[in-house]
């Protein structure tokens, strides 16, 4: 099984590209935002950065590493899962330990920053851009604790994502579709 780890900073079309692709692959879809707010969740806070906020970072990592890779385990039946949002430096080699048969493909994800602060802005429901930008900066400052630019740097890939959702899509899908 292939799993597609997507990395790359807040607003970089990541969720874009997960969606695009998982539906045309017939792909396991795994958010890692997703994962977060469920772990925040069992421990008594209703956001992600509460619990941040006041757990030791490396538990928050190790916790959702853990949930990350018991849903990957889960997904037998499928060829590829794809993980929007992958920024732990430690786990491609913990699937690669802890789920046989499962490769990790990292994929770094780019966008010109003005891309990112639009996005961003738009998910936020705002026109603020200084709140998108200080969002932008707490998001992708988690990121880089977690590992992202190690991941970055040892990407099988880089999509640069300042073109159409089509054309940006093109080489990672030749990419898991080849033999």
């Amino acid at each position: 099984m292939n799993v597609v780890l997507l990395t790359g900073r807040s607003g970089s079309g990541k969720s874009a590209i997960a969606r695009l692709l998982g539906e045309r692959l017939g792909a396991r879809l795994l958010v890692e935002r997703e994962i977060f707010k469920l772990l925040a969740r069992t421990q008594g806070f209703s956001r992600g950065r509460a619990w941040v906020a006041v757990t030791d970072f490396g538990k928050v990592l190790r916790q959702s590493r853990a949930l990350t890779i018991d849903l990957i385990a889960s997904s037998r039946g499928y060829a590829i899962v794809m993980l929007d949002g992958a920024y732990d430096r430690a786990l491609p080699a913990a699937i690669e330990r802890n789920v046989a048969g499962a490769h990790p493909i990292i994929v770094a994800v780019t966008a010109p920053f003005h891309l990112r602060l639009q996005r961003v802005a738009e998910r936020l429901a705002t026109v603020d851009h200084e709140l998108a930008r200080r969002e932008i900066e707490f998001l992708d400052g988690l990121k880089e604790r977690a590992g992202m630019f190690e991941l970055e740097q040892h990407a099988t890939l880089v999509i640069k994502n300042s073109l159409t959702l089509e054309l940006a899509c093109r080489p990672l899908l030749e990419l898991v579709q080849s033999p």
